[in-house]
């Protein structure tokens, strides 16, 4: 994968088009929404579509240096993400789309009663789908070179001109109001591209993406936590509970990272292919200001902070995508990863600062 290309693991559930609650794939659920077995031996995200609201997921868009959502429209996107049905719709329905930041589809799949797939309303896909199957999709939108192409397990199933403008979201599931003939899919390991030029992106073989848990305190361990007797037990949990456990600092310049599991525990071979990381954290303030934050790896002799950034009054998710070592600039190792401490710095404030939950996941070839 591209070194300037981005990593994306993460979800924001919509109800109605109205923005819910963060969740990951090993996380949280909403009414229409509900968590079952993966391909990988971990949770994929059920999507059942009901009555003719919108039942979708958002993938945001990149982040910002400080970890925060961006809001700027790219004109290249590759999706990558693997996909099973396990009831069919009794029409054509919506089960993924490409959005601009104003939240308009520029883009979007369907799939039929007859279990093949529709880009942008056209002709049905020459592949019939085979319920409770996997399969990978990667969906190349191109507005650089003018193409746009939609394979299935590494098989070009559409391939065209786009339609559409600048994109920066994914849609999955039903991203418009449908006329209800339903249907159940199941989600997994998804990976976003975005770029200017499509010489930026590039297509990834059928990978992996797992989760690596907080297993201790890390070297800088400023923090106290609310109700556990280490910080990193208050901020493990793959729900995030809110203020229920959290680490809290009041101090300024404290800092607090977590070491992780070693990846062989969370079902990383040795001599497996890193592609990237995501490291995201739910953070808040508690007092009027805005307390600052900076999220923290420590790898090898490097301590790496992202950009200084405010926290929100509510608990808002922050993460950084690393393609590369921040310690050697070089892809990822096992070794490094095995290693690898995450956590926040609180500088230049007396503000509270609240922690809730890290996560810290590993795509993988």
């Amino acid at each position: 994968m591209p070194a300037d290309s981005v990593l994306e693991l993460h979800l924001r559930i919509r109800e109605g088009g109205t923005a819910g609650g963060l969740a990951y794939f090993d996380g949280q659920s909403g009414t229409h929404f509900s968590w079952v077995a993966g391909r990988n031996g971990g949770l994929g995200l059920q999507v059942s579509p009901a009555n003719t609201s919108t039942h979708a997921v958002l993938l945001t868009g990149e982040y910002t240096t400080t970890g925060e959502q961006g809001s700027t429209d790219r004109d290249v996107m590759l999706a990558s993400f693997f996909f099973k049905v396990t009831t069919a719709p009794s029409g054509d329905e919506r089960i993924a789309a490409m959005i601009n930041n104003a939240g308009t589809p520029q883009s979007y799949l369907e799939l039929t009663s007859g279990l093949n797939l529709k880009l942008n309303g056209g002709s049905a896909g020459p592949t019939t789908l085979v319920l409770d199957t996997w399969y990978y999709i990667d969906w190349l939108y191109n507005l650089d070179t003018n193409t746009e192409v939609v394979r299935i397990n590494e098989a070009t199933e559409f391939s065209g001109a786009p339609s559409g403008g600048q994109v920066r979201q994914l849609q999955l599931g039903r991203g418009a109001s449908g006329a209800n003939p339903g249907y159940t899919a199941v989600y997994d390991d998804v990976i976003l591209q975005f770029a200017d030029a499509v010489a930026s992106v590039g297509y990834i073989s059928p990978y992996m993406i797992k989760r690596l848990d907080p297993d201790g305190d890390g070297t800088d361990d400023d923090w106290t936590s609310s109700t556990t007797p280490d910080e990193y037990q208050s901020v493990d949990e793959i729900n995030p509970d809110s203020d229920t456990t959290l680490a809290i600092s009041s101090t300024s310049a404290d800092a607090q990272t977590f070491t992780l599991e070693d990846a062989d525990d969370a079902g990383i071979p040795g001599g497996s292919t890193i592609l990237g990381t995501i490291y995201a954290a739910y953070v808040r303030r508690t007092s009027s200001a805005q307390a600052p934050y900076e999220l923290r790896i420590r790898s090898g002799a490097t301590v790496d902070d992202a950009d200084q950034a405010l926290a929100p009054a509510s608990y808002g998710l922050r993460a950084r995508v690393d393609v590369v070592d921040p310690d050697t600039a070089a892809v990822w190792t096992i070794a490094a990863l095995d290693a690898v401490e995450i956590g926040l710095d609180h500088p230049n404030s007396t503000d509270t600062l609240r922690c809730t939950s890290v996560n810290f996941q590993v795509a993988f070839i």
